[in-house]
């Protein structure tokens, strides 16, 4: 099995397993299961280490999931801070 192949499946299988339990305990904002794919992404991704062909591909997806994380998680923090 390559490491993209075990990266996939790893990363399908956190994914399923994270939002899974979420759903489970009732969370109905989408901005969770966002921070929680991406982490999954990030958790998968360190894991195994695939190599991909395009690297410049690869990082504009890190700086893009990056740059989402930090948002939303900025966001989720400001409303919780918030007066």
């Amino acid at each position: 099995m390559s490491e993209l192949d075990r990266f996939v499946r790893l990363y399908i299988v956190l994914t399923l397993v994270l939002n899974g339990w979420v759903l489970f305990l009732g969370e109905t904002r989408w901005d969770v299961y966002v921070v929680l794919n991406i982490l999954s992404f990030y958790i998968s991704y360190a894991m195994n280490r695939p190599s991909f062909e395009n690297r410049r591909v690869v990082g504009v997806l890190h700086g893009i999931l990056i740059t989402l994380f930090i948002v939303l998680v900025s966001y989720r923090v400001y409303e919780v801070l918030a007066p």
